[in-house]
């Protein structure tokens, strides 16, 4: 759905994406679930959805705060975009404001 409204490309799921959807409680039920894949859509560059495609708020993940597997520039400049655009609830506006 998400795919067609942004003329994207059809993107697959990685098993491991579709393990940590599942193991995600979802306090924002199907609302947050739409939110999160409609984000993954536009912002991932890959073909297949990954994990870190997927932010959920810390505090319901139960993240004491962004660990990465490997300090790439890029990838962490991608990784705290991402934070501020969940923190912000998807208003960008509000995002750049915070990250200018």
């Amino acid at each position: 759905m998400y795919c067609r409204k942004y003329h994207k490309p059809l993107k697959g799921m990685s098993p491991a994406t579709a393990n940590k959807i599942r193991e995600y409680h979802w306090p924002g039920n199907v609302r947050e679930l739409r939110h999160c894949m409609e984000r993954a859509v536009i912002l991932s560059e890959n073909q297949v959805l990954q994990p870190e495609d997927f932010l959920f708020s810390a505090a319901a993940a139960g993240d004491e705060g962004i660990m990465f597997e490997n300090y790439n520039l890029e990838l962490v400049e991608k990784m705290v975009i991402r934070r501020v655009i969940e923190k912000h609830r998807g208003n960008i506006s509000h995002a750049a404001d915070e990250l200018a």
